[in-house]
């Protein structure tokens, strides 16, 4: 509900105003509904003869409050959704302040928004109550980023037990790494950690630079059970059959057996 103020109206009579009193409706300084309602006043004179007169205060229901969402950063693109929020009554339109951007459906509350420039592009999403209110508006700024890359290397092989150096490359510098799952990892917050997995096990390696922008690669570290080198098929029991783990995972795989 609005609070709204409003004076006591005056009245002059030949024989002198005994009293003015508000006989209908909220009283002023107080909470009004949506709507309309109806403020009458009654004066009186010295003799007791009376009269009234009435007018309508029209509330506006509430416009709703733009909404575009926190400020964000895009890696090396130039098209992006832009999301305002619906209003309840009255239009909404997108408009730019700031860089550049073709904003595919102005009118739409969520729409895409093409050709961005390189740096800050900022963008308005302004409500229209349409009944004489203000116009309420909330700002959204793009920041496009180009020139950034993130890599986590080549993919590796190791034995059980065994370990392997990865080694990530990120531009721009100073930003922030964090590699995952990092439960296996020497250091989780490093270009340079040593992976130990038990299994076979994908990293994923997130670089987020100063500014914001967000980029993700991964690379597979292999993990092979170690490979018996020894067979005896004598019949004791012991190493006569040769039994190669996970062989059926490398179906061109080449065995050679040499007798000594």
């Amino acid at each position: 509900d609005v609070v709204v103020d409003f004076s006591i109206p005056t009245a002059t009579d030949s024989c002198g105003v005994e009293s003015i009193v508000q006989i209908e409706g909220p009283e002023s300084g107080t909470p009004f509904p949506t709507g309309f309602s109806t403020i009458t006043f009654e004066a009186t004179d010295v003799n007791g003869n009376s009269s009234t007169c009435s007018y309508v205060v029209e509330v506006f229901p509430q416009t709703t409050r733009p909404e575009t969402g926190p400020n964000r950063s895009i890696c090396d693109e130039n098209t992006t959704t832009l999301n305002g929020n619906l209003p309840e009554f009255g239009t909404g339109l997108w408009y730019i302040i700031e860089g550049e951007g073709e904003i595919v459906s102005p009118n739409n509350s969520t729409t895409q928004v093409t050709s961005l420039a390189e740096g800050v592009n900022t963008f308005v999403w302004s409500i229209n109550p349409d009944n004489g209110c203000d116009i309420l508006t909330d700002t959204v700024s793009i920041f496009v980023e180009e020139g950034v890359f993130v890599e986590a290397g080549e993919d590796q092989n190791i034995v059980l037990g065994g370990d392997a150096n990865l080694s990530g490359t990120v531009f721009p510098p100073d930003g922030t790494i964090e590699w995952s799952p990092d439960e296996s990892l020497s250091c989780g917050d490093c270009l340079t950690p040593i992976a130990t997995p038990d299994e076979t096990t994908e990293y994923f390696l997130t670089y987020t630079t100063p500014l914001g922008c967000e980029l993700t690669d991964s690379l597979i570290v292999k993990v092979f059970i170690e490979i018996p080198n020894t067979i005896t098929p004598d019949g004791d029991g012991v190493n006569d059959t040769w039994n190669i783990p996970e062989i059926d995972e490398f179906p061109d795989v080449t065995v050679q057996i040499y007798n000594r």
